[in-house]
């Protein structure tokens, strides 16, 4: 059935106007999908701290909720008006915000649940939409040829980043043959595009990529001058809208323990002054293999004049060679150059003994005012392989061994022959004297690092568990480290308080929420863990801040750290050893894994120490057996979890949108009563005119619309026809009489109004016989 409009007011639903209005649709879907797209895109480069809302995901997810408040738009718009009908549609979105805030793996759906709602009421009473999506086509698709040519891939998978640039493409051609000048026919319809759209995307790419070097080389220079200009403009205001707008991880141990967001934009860069790899012959296969290193930065500290003096004491003791300490440590170089960054910290390598900036001496761990962009330290620090058999052996008897004073001059000269290190230039006698004093080590800071405030019977029963029948100090570190590296690594953790990691009672907190209730985290849950069961067991420990960089396989002259790599890791008190890092956070490569494999040909072992030392020999406890609540079985719970909040949002969306078209419904037509009621007697006429005719076109087959109310009359019943007729001669006495609506008295409207009544239930009580 095809109804054209004439005189009537009626909305009318051919088929060609359906098919242009899914088409104009279609086209605003698409334009919105590119423009949000390009614009995260952009966004991202400026703000990188933004990773969670750039991807695909995010990109998806808004358009199936702006396709959702289209659908809803177009579904009230059929009774109500068009503005009233756009901002009803919009309601579902508060309902939504608070839904689906509790999908953990979808952090950024409430996010896409407001940008969608936003465009779509900009997209409802933008004015000149048309002209608007044309223009905006044409800039979106040089912004976008732009970002991907100049920065590279939009997104990690390929699914967004092809949906975009086939939207363009598409919005394109439609959009050109406007712009021709003197087109002979009729434009094609965007079905034609859109059906163009789903060829493209079907038909499989091709294996070779085509070389797009030349352009891309242009593109890069053109772009890497925008971006250093973008860069250096935000980088340099940062400081006006918020202190320390850009923060590094190790800034402080103030930590909230809830979720982040990877921080991907460049921070630090790294200029090594030796290989960032070693190489090591298997024993099984006796091929040579290479092995990364990796490199942790802290800051704030300067030079570690207390480590320094632990580890050559150490090594003194125990009578280690030169040959012995190549095995497991060596002075590297290292400059550190800082980039997007905002902090007075000095950011150097765990373990610096020498430090330099503009070739004067760095004294203090802080400076006085922020550094700026391009600040560079040189450091020198020693590398250690706390996971060679060789070093392990030293920390296990360092007790056992001879406890004779060393005089500062001799602990001078024996750093002089093993790293050709003067730490006369370090540490001065007078702090070597107190250093040197054990009480000053073990009692100055004991309370501190033993302090347990806010632990749990709970927390300590698992202490106990994992440490029982241990009596090493560096065998209980390493079976609470490999306990912890079972659970699973997580940042989006919504649940957990605030807490300050610079007090145990925080770290106590952190370390209840992961172990026994989360069951996941990141570094930060990790290490309060570690510290928290060490000073349990006994062992003084701390947490410590800044980057972990693994270097990459390739050389390069020099590395960039990005706040991705801001990592927060435990340390332990070995008593006559000093302080050990640990690495107990899963998503890290251990000490294990990067260990040097360097042996020495000729074995010291006048010490009576041990050098083979097998780590899988120690008795880890699976988390299973001592908290049955975690583990796989939290994934698994997650995992159910999520799925009944996204079938629980699903219901409770559904019965949202049946309220509100009931309540919308029935308010439209109380509005309609309510201005019918207080209309004058010719508008009365006009609305019952309007419903009479919309009865008649209801009913009637094939019914074509030529303007005359005549053509209505004859498709009335016979019963209503000449009743019909006298409703319409009024009609057209008040639109074209001289005296209007003059010539209508209250009998006159009450009259039509109980005809209009009459024949509605007549077609009613037909319709239900029929049935």
């Amino acid at each position: 059935m095809t109804w054209i409009s004439g005189f009537s007011s009626e909305r009318t639903w051919s088929r060609e106007k359906i098919t242009a209005l899914v088409s104009d649709e279609l086209k605003i879907c698409m334009f919105i999908f590119s423009l949000t797209g390009v614009c995260l895109r952009g966004m991202f480069l400026i703000r990188s701290d933004l990773g969670e809302f750039c991807g695909s995901s995010f990109l998806f997810a808004v358009l199936i909720f702006f396709l959702f408040y289209t659908g809803l738009s177009r579904l009230f718009e059929v009774f109500a008006g068009r503005v009233s009908a756009s901002l009803v549609a919009v309601l579902p979105a508060f309902v939504l915000f608070f839904l689906v805030r509790d999908i953990d793996s979808m952090p950024y759906l409430q996010m896409a649940v407001i940008t969608a709602a936003v465009l779509r009421l900009l997209m409802n009473f933008v004015p000149f939409r048309e002209k608007v999506v044309l223009v905006g086509t044409l800039l979106l698709t040089v912004a976008a040829v732009a970002l991907r040519f100049g920065f590279g891939p939009f997104y990690e998978d390929s699914r967004g980043e092809t949906a975009l640039f086939v939207c363009l493409f598409v919005l394109m051609l439609s959009g050109l043959q406007y712009l021709i000048p003197e087109r002979s026919g009729e434009p094609f319809p965007f079905s034609f595009f859109a059906v163009m759209a789903i060829i493209i995307i079907l038909i499989p790419a091709r294996e070779a990529p085509i070389n797009w070097k030349p352009v891309l080389e242009v593109g890069e220079r053109i772009a890497n001058g925008v971006e250093v200009a973008c860069s250096n403009v935000y980088y340099l205001t940062s400081g006006v809208f918020g202190k320390n707008k850009y923060v590094a991880g190790y800034s402080s141990l103030k930590e909230s323990g809830g979720s982040i967001t990877g921080r991907s934009k460049t921070e630090l860069i790294l200029r090594p002054k030796s290989q960032t790899y070693v190489l090591y012959k298997d024993k099984e296969t006796l091929q040579l293999m290479k092995r990364r290193k990796a490199v942790y930065l802290t800051g704030g500290k300067g030079i570690d004049k207390e480590r320094a003096v632990e580890f050559l004491t150490l090594l003194y003791r125990a009578e280690v060679t030169d040959e012995m300490a190549k095995t497991f440590s060596q002075k590297v170089g290292l400059d550190i150059e800082y980039a997007y960054v905002r902090t007075k910290d000095e950011i150097t390598p765990v373990f610096a003994i020498d430090l330099t900036t503009n070739g004067r001496n760095l004294k203090s761990g802080r400076s006085d005012t922020d550094h700026k962009k391009g600040y560079t330290i040189n450091s020198v620090y020693l590398d250690v392989d706390y996971a060679s058999p060789y070093f392990i052996a030293l920390v296990k008897n360092a007790d056992s061994a001879p406890k004779s004073n060393i005089s500062y001059e001799e602990l001078c000269d024996y750093a002089r022959r093993m790293y050709s290190f003067n730490l006369a230039a370090v540490v001065t006698k007078e702090e070597y004297e107190k250093l040197a004093d054990s009480d000053q080590v073990y009692g100055a800071n004991c309370e501190e690092y033993l302090d347990t405030t806010g632990y749990s019977d709970r927390l300590r029963e698992l202490a106990k568990t994992l440490t029982e029948g241990l009596d090493n100090d560096y065998d209980k570190c390493r079976v609470i480290e490999e306990y912890l590296r079972q659970y699973p690594y997580s940042t989006q953790l919504t649940d957990s308080e605030p807490q300050d990691m610079n007090t145990a009672e925080g770290m106590s907190t952190l370390a209840e929420d992961f172990l026994f209730h989360a069951g996941k985290g990141y570094c930060v849950h990790y290490a309060s863990s570690m510290v928290m069961l060490l000073r349990l067991s006994g062992i003084p420990a701390r947490c410590d801040a800044g980057y972990n960089y693994l270097y990459p396989f390739e050389e390069q002259e020099e590395f960039e750290v990005s706040g991705t790599r801001a990592h927060t890791w435990p340390e332990a008190f070995i008593k006559d050893a000093g302080w050990i890092p640990f690495e107990p956070t899963s998503a890290y490569t251990s000490y294990q894994d990067r260990a040097w494999n360097m042996e020495m040909k000729q074995p010291q072992s006048d010490k009576g120490m041990t050098y083979e030392e097998d780590y899988d020999s120690l008795s880890v406890p699976d988390i299973v057996e001592l908290v049955p609540d975690l583990a796989e079985e939290v994934v698994e719970e997650d995992d159910n979890k999520e799925i009944f909040t996204l079938v629980r949002i699903a219901v409770i969306v559904v019965l949202s949108v049946l309220l509100l078209y009931v309540l919308v419904l029935v308010g439209t037509a109380l509005v309609k009563d309510a201005v019918y009621r207080k209309s004058s007697y010719g508008g009365k006429l006009r609305t019952d005119v309007e419903l009479i005719k919309k009865d008649i076109r209801k009913h009637s087959d094939e019914f074509f619309d030529r303007g005359f109310l005549s053509d209505y009359a004859d498709r009335a019943p016979q019963e209503f026809r000449e009743s019909v007729s006298e409703i319409f001669g009024l009609y057209y006495k008040i639109e074209y009489g001289k005296n209007k609506e003059a010539a209508l008295t209250e009998q006159d409207s009450l009259h039509v109004r109980d005809v209009r009544k009459q024949l509605h239930e007549s077609y009613r009580k037909n319709k239900k016989k029929v049935s």
